[in-house]
């Protein structure tokens, strides 16, 4: 959820069993925040996408590093942006195969851009 940070807390007893968080803190600061109950999705800045395919890789790699752990949804922190070139979508996702093994996932999250875009 984006302008989650201050909530964090409140949405971690909510009772929810994924909490979908931004990009304003490090996902071991959240994971610190929240407990180990209830799983994350998120984190990567959606402006990220605009940047060249070395700093997507390196910022991927960097988020994927803040939460080894199980219990994580590899995501963005926020909805992807209209004009964020496909390429740079490709990217981020193929990084992610590649760290983290979740193919099934990406052909889910590939055949979706295909019908968006």
């Amino acid at each position: 959820m984006n302008g989650s940070t201050p909530h964090l807390e409140n949405m971690a007893r909510s009772g929810a069993d994924v909490l979908s968080v931004d990009w304003r803190l490090p996902l071991s600061e959240v994971r610190k925040r929240v407990g180990k109950h209830v799983a994350l999705q998120g984190n990567l800045d959606p402006t990220q996408l605009y940047a060249p395919p070395d700093r997507i890789q390196e910022m991927t790699r960097n988020m994927l590093r803040e939460h080894p752990d199980p219990g994580y949804i590899v995501n963005l922190g926020h909805g992807i942006l209209p004009d964020t070139p496909v390429d740079h979508v490709k990217i981020f996702l193929q990084t992610i195969q590649y760290k983290k093994g979740a193919f099934e996932l990406l052909l889910n999250f590939s055949h979706f851009l295909q019908t968006v875009y």
